[in-house]
């Protein structure tokens, strides 16, 4: 028994010393657990070793108002069979205001390694709005970026609500074989409580002849005093 159990320790400990040894494709991934018990995934380094255990709960963390990390929505996604897979993805801000901007994280990797990523692009929900396209760079393998301005995001869509606004945006990524994985990441748009018109937290409802009271109410050729249309003072 004593012996059986030595050559079982022995054929264990082989078999993890030549997985450690045998190197890696470059940026290709590999299953780990997380400290919470759920699965997570490792990128292949340029060094042809296996990174540290990255985790969907852990990753995608965006920073709050005050500074602090705080989770982004990233509830919902999708991840096809063999194709690209999101080990995390977020924001650096949860919540923005004119004339601010905010920048779209991703980490992606394939099991097929990085030359196997098309790209991707940050959408719509429906994808009738192209942000734009998904930058690489940084320390980590796997990464990419995008950043829009307030600015940007009222071009494709014009900022108009009574006191603030939430917009969904889609990460989606595509191997070369067309198979895409998408991840959803959703940002408060407000004007520190004021209403918001055109894209522009700087409305005055109470003397703008254009927004008299409220978004595109036009006194044509009267004047706007005290949030109502006027003949005269």
């Amino acid at each position: 028994m004593r012996f059986t159990l030595w050559v079982l320790i022995c054929f264990l400990s082989l078999a993890c010393s030549t997985a450690n040894n045998n190197p890696c494709a470059v940026g290709s991934s590999a299953p780990c657990a997380c400290s919470n018990g759920s699965a997570g995934a490792q990128v292949c380094g340029e060094n042809g070793t296996f990174g540290q255990c990255s985790c969907d709960d852990q990753g995608g963390a965006g920073v709050s108002d005050s500074g602090a990390l705080g989770g982004a929505d990233t509830s919902t996604g999708s991840t096809p069979s063999g194709g690209p897979t999101f080990l995390s993805f977020g924001t650096n801000v949860t919540s923005i205001t004119e004339p601010e901007s905010l920048t779209f994280t991703a980490v992606v990797s394939h099991p097929q390694g990085s030359d196997a990523l098309a790209g991707g692009s940050l959408v719509s929900p429906d994808g009738a709005i192209q942000y734009g396209p998904f930058g690489t760079g940084g320390a980590q393998k796997g990464a990419y970026s995008v950043t829009l301005s307030w600015s940007a995001i009222n071009q494709a869509k014009t900022i108009e609500f009574a006191k603030e606004d939430k917009r969904e945006f889609i990460a989606q990524f595509f191997d070369t074989q067309g198979r895409k994985a998408t991840k959803t990441v959703t940002i408060r748009l407000h004007c520190n409580g004021a209403q918001a018109c055109h894209g522009s937290c700087d409305i005055d409802f109470q003397n703008d002849r254009h927004d008299c009271g409220s978004c595109g109410h036009d006194c044509g050729s009267l004047y706007c005093f005290g949030g109502r249309c006027r003949s005269s003072g």
